[in-house]
This record gives structure tokens, sequence and C-alpha cells, in this order.
């Protein structure tokens, strides 16, 4: 009756698929202050839907697109169903074996046989096996808000790698464009006989070569896009992308490694996930050993009758001799996973240690380098270009000197930018291997965050508008293909790019020889000093900017 009875209350048990899933949307929102979400085909999927289409619609920042990937995402679908199999693990450790029916007749005349058996030792095991599958749930728990978690920092490295990439390529365009213009004043000042064959032909090399790189640039971002697209597991091209004009500037001071060391000790879900399994193998260590030596066994009841006649019939018990087989193998084999066990949880927890210090050391180098180029290396480029600027209006220096300063002024961007992303992207990798979204401090922008090509589209405020993907190869692979039109403009460098409010130089007067004169070719005694702005600066000799001037036509 015993056995009848713990047969019905676990035949009764039912398997709750999504039993399990508000303990890891606990997790995740501890960790990034957004909830997951497991597709369950009802309204929530509609509104669900909606969310996604509206967050796609606008601009999206880092938060929206961790938000638009933990909606959309596929491959978390599939991941949320891991706890719907523990889940089902656990019934079934609650479940004992069915009764075995034996019937049996030798002859057609003979005595027929007949037996009943269930198994014991399955009904002894049962809330051992339920202790253990239940701690190997929680452990499944615990696996599956860390693979989301993994997958919102992804959505964060590929969206701050989509702004950099953005953002190099349009100073790579800007490169093209200024070195561009200096290529055509060198096909002017060559046509007017006062330029090598040799410096024209580095001009144009070095022309052709920055549209290279633009045309690389731009591949670039359209990569990032689509990587930004595959990690949220939206169905959009990833030309429809909204994405923030700039990358975010640096955030306010960053936290000391001792609290970010205990901060991983206490959120790095990986850590929690090998206690888990220190507990699944100590419980099935404990199991083994307690039945070692009655692994299998069944009571039952046996008969026989001659066609209904003479029957006979009484209990019956099945138990293995532990003559050979006394469990010792399997009971070394669950000691040593125990001991495995606790090795790994060791193990990763002095990981866990030195990846932080690692990180936070590479953060704050990547922060400090950032740094440098904000208030050092951009600042002072372009100083040099709006000294570079005065003297060229003085005609002290030739219009390729103007047109290097400018390029190594949106050098200097290029490097920020580099710098800036390397910064998130540490930043990022930081918040892996702490195990939570690191709080981020109000900052204040600065007109160098705002002004690094002298413009106003990389503006805190300006939003990049989606990228034609199709056309931008289209026109890369026509430009590349054709050759350059080198036509000088009016000014010599009107194409250039160049700063709000900052005056264009002005062509160069061609020197007028008269009768008996000095010629321009031949040295000239020093210019005497001339005033420009508040300042005295010497004039260049004659031999260094006559060459470079261009005859009036």
């Amino acid at each position: 009756m015993c056995v009848l009875a713990v047969a019905l209350l676990s035949g009764c048990a039912r398997a709750q698929p999504r039993d399990g899933f508000s303990d890891v949307d606990r997790l995740v929102r501890a960790r990034t202050g957004a909830g997951a979400f497991w597709s369950s085909d009802s309204a929530a999927d509609v509104a669900a839907a909606d969310t996604v289409r509206a967050l796609l619609a606008t601009e999206l920042g880092a938060e929206q697109a961790v938000r638009v990937g933990l909606l959309a995402s596929r491959d978390l679908q599939a991941t949320y169903e891991e706890l719907g199999i523990a889940r089902a693990d656990v019934v079934q450790a609650g479940l004992i074996r069915n009764p075995v029916l034996t019937l049996s007749r030798i002859t057609s005349t003979g005595p027929g046989e007949f037996g009943l058996a269930q198994t014991f030792v399955d009904i002894l095991q049962r809330p051992m096996r339920k202790r253990l599958a239940g701690a190997a749930f929680e452990a499944a728990k615990v696996r599956v808000a860390d693979a989301v978690y993994q997958r919102t920092t992804d959505v964060r490295a590929s969206f701050y790698a989509l702004i950099a990439a953005e953002q190099s390529a349009d100073l790579r365009r800007a490169i093209a464009r200024s070195v561009g213009a200096s290529a055509d004043a060198a096909v002017a000042i060559r046509a007017a006989g006062n330029l090598l064959d040799v410096d024209l032909a580095t001009e144009l090399a070095l022309a052709e070569q920055a549209r290279a790189d633009a045309i690389a640039a731009d591949a670039d971002a359209v990569i990032a896009r689509e990587k930004l697209v595959r990690e949220m597991g939206v169905t959009v091209a990833g030309n429809t992308l909204q994405v923030s004009a700039r990358l975010p500037a640096l955030p306010g001071a960053e936290a000391p490694v001792d609290s970010l060391v205990a901060l991983a000790v206490r959120n790095r879900l990986d850590l929690r996930g090998t206690f888990a399994a220190i507990e699944v193998a100590g419980r099935s260590l404990g199991l083994t050993n307690r039945f070692r030596l009655l692994m299998d066994g069944s009571v039952g009841w046996d008969g026989e009758s001659d066609r209904g006649k003479n029957v006979q019939q009484g209990p019956s018990v099945s138990v293995p001799i532990p003559l050979f087989d006394r469990g010792q193998a399997t009971s070394a084999a669950g000691r040593a996973r125990l001991r495995q066990a606790y090795a790994r949880h060791a193990a990763l927890a002095i990981s866990v240690r030195s990846e932080v210090r690692g990180a936070a050391a590479r953060t704050a180098a990547m922060r400090a380098r950032a740094e440098l180029y904000r208030t050092r290396v951009v600042p002072l480029r372009n100083r040099a270009l709006q000294e570079t600027l005065l003297q060229s209006n003085a005609m002290a220096i030739s219009v390729f000197t103007l047109l290097l300063a400018k390029q190594a002024q949106i050098d200097a961007g290029v490097g920020y930018v580099a710098a800036l992303r390397d910064y998130w992207m540490a930043r990022v990798e930081l918040e892996r291997v702490v195990g939570t979204v690191l709080p981020t401090a109000p900052v204040v922008d600065t007109p160098i965050d705002r002004d690094i090509l002298g413009t106003d589209s990389m503006s805190v405020n300006a939003t990049r508008t989606p990228r034609d993907s199709t056309n931008d190869a289209t026109k890369a692979s026509r430009d590349s293909t054709t050759p350059m039109k080198h036509a000088m403009p009016k000014s010599g460098i009107s194409d250039m790019p160049v700063m709000p409010g900052m005056p264009m130089p002005t062509p160069a007067k061609p020197p007028t020889v008269r009768s008996g004169a000095r010629s321009p070719t031949t040295a000239p005694r020093a210019a005497p000093a001339t005033r420009v702005g508040s300042k005295t600066r010497g004039r260049t000799p004659a031999s260094d900017s006559a060459s470079t001037r261009v005859p009036r036509p």
C-alpha cells in the first residue's frame, strides 16, 4: 500500500517549463537594470515586438541597444529553454519507475506463470534524487542568467565599436578631402613649372592612399553595423539603424581596484555557478555512497496456475548480492568529481581577482590615453593649425604646409576617437569581469569633445543618420576605379575642411621681376620681421616660398 501511495503521488507531478525564469530575471535585472524576456506566444510577445520596433525607429544608445537585444534575441530564447530541461529533470527525479508485469506459458498445455514487480530502491532514493535535481536546477538558473549577462556585454561592445567605426570613417573622409586638395594644388603648381615630378608623384600617392583608407573605413563601419544587428538579434538591415553621433565622453573617476574585486566576488555569476556545481557533486556523491551496496532491488507478487486451476501465488523479493561490484569505482568517481568542483571554484576565484585587476589597469591606462588626447594632443594640433594659417596668410609658408597641418589635426582626431573607443571597450570588458554594470558619474561636455574636426557634426546632441551601405559600396567602388581629377581651386585650398570662423589663406601674389632686379631664384637677404596679429614673426626666405606660389594667369 505504501508503494502504491508513493507511486500515485509521484505520478501527479507536472513539469512547468517556465519555472525558475523569475529568478533569472531578478539576477539579470540586478546587474544590467533591464529585465529578461522569455517568449510565450501571448500578448506579451506582441508588446515586446512593438517595443523593439519603437526603439529601432529612434536613435539608439547603449542602454536601448541592450534592451532590444534582451527582447529580440532568438539565441537568448534558446538559452532560456535550458530552464525547461532542468525543471523536467527535477520532475523526473521525483518519479519512480513503473511496475513490471510478467506473463509466461512454456507450452500450450502446461501451467502459466505471472508476476508483478516494483523496484523499492527507486522509492528509497527518491528524496535524495529530488534534492540532487533541485541543486542542478539552481545551477542551471545561474548559468542561464550568466549567459544573458554576457550577451548584454557583447551588445555594448558592438555598439561602442560601431560608433567608433562611424567616427573614424568620417575622419578618414575628411583626411581624403584634405590630401586631395593638396594633390590638386600640386598639379597646378607643377603645371606652372614650380614643382618637381617626384614631389608631384608623392602628393598624388598620398591622396590615393587617403582615398583607399577612407574606403576601408567605410567598409569597417558597415561591418560594425551588421555585427550589432547580429548581437541584438533583429531582422532589420544595418544601414537602417540610427545610432549616436559620437562616443560618450569620459565618465567620472573610476572605482578603486579593491572595491571592484569585492564587487566581482559578490556578483560574478560564473563564480556562483561553480559553487553550485560543488553542491551538485556533493549531493551526487552522497546518493552514491548511501546506495552503493544496494543499487537495485524489487518486490513483487508471483504465481502460476494450470488453466485457472491449482493457482499458487506469493510474494517475491529480488536484490543484487554485492560480491564483485560494491560500488567502489562509482564512489571514487564521485569523490573525484567533488574534488574537481572544489578545485575549479578555487581556480576561478583566483582568476576573477586577477582578471579584475588586469581589466582595471587597462581601463585606467586607456582613460589616461584618452585624456591626453583630449587635453593635450588635439588642442596642440588645433593651435598648430591656427598658427600655420597665420603664417600662410602672411605668405611665410606654402599651401602644402597648411594642408599638412590640417591633415595632422584630423589625424589627432582619429587618434582621439580610437582612444575613446579603446577606453569604452576596456570598460565593457571590466564590467564583464566584475559581473555587473558599473555606475557612471555625469560628465560635462567640453568644446574639445564637440569640435575635433572643427565642425559641429560631432556634437553631443547630434544624431547620425542611417547609412546606405549599398550606395556607399557603389560609390567606394566607383571612386577606387576612377582617376582623380586634379583641378586647382581658385583659392588653392577651398576644398579643405576648415574650422568655423577660420579665415581662409589668401592666394600668394606672384612677384614682379623688373629689369635689372634680382631673380626670384637668387637667394635674397633675410626678409624683415612682419607683424602677424600680436606677434612678430620672421618671413621665410624667398627661395622657400616663391617656388610654391602659383603665377597669376
